[in-house]
């Protein structure tokens, strides 16, 4: 599963805008911090941790139909002991799946989640 980040400031967040950066992954374990080695990296953003939050994607092989014949993907979203907190869709949160759509605020920092 490819997921897509579209990744803006608050303070120029607009949905139907286009937004500052856009990145894609197609991996099953996204870091997302301040650390240069992260693979979301939120700089100059002091409402974000070094390490804040990973996204892990993971396969369910048991699940088959005609719709997913081989398995379900499911997305999590977890805070890893960050000082201010996540919020997902408006709501505080320490881990939650994520479904497309979904908006990521890490300090200063809106992510728009988007499954490909």
């Amino acid at each position: 599963m490819k997921l897509t980040f579209e990744i803006d400031r608050i303070v120029s967040f607009k949905l139907g805008r286009p937004p500052e950066r856009v990145l894609s992954f197609d991996q099953d374990y996204i870091r997302i911090g301040t650390l240069p080695s992260s693979h979301i990296v939120l700089p100059a953003d002091s409402g974000a941790s070094r390490m804040h939050a990973v996204i892990e994607v993971t396969q369910q092989a048991v699940v088959r139909s005609a719709d997913a014949p081989h398995g379900q993907a499911f997305v999590d979203f977890i805070d890893v002991g960050s000082v201010e907190g996540s919020i997902v869709n408006g709501k505080p949160t320490r881990k939650c799946a994520l479904h497309d759509g979904d908006i990521i605020t890490l300090g200063r920092t809106r992510i728009l989640v988007r499954f490909e």
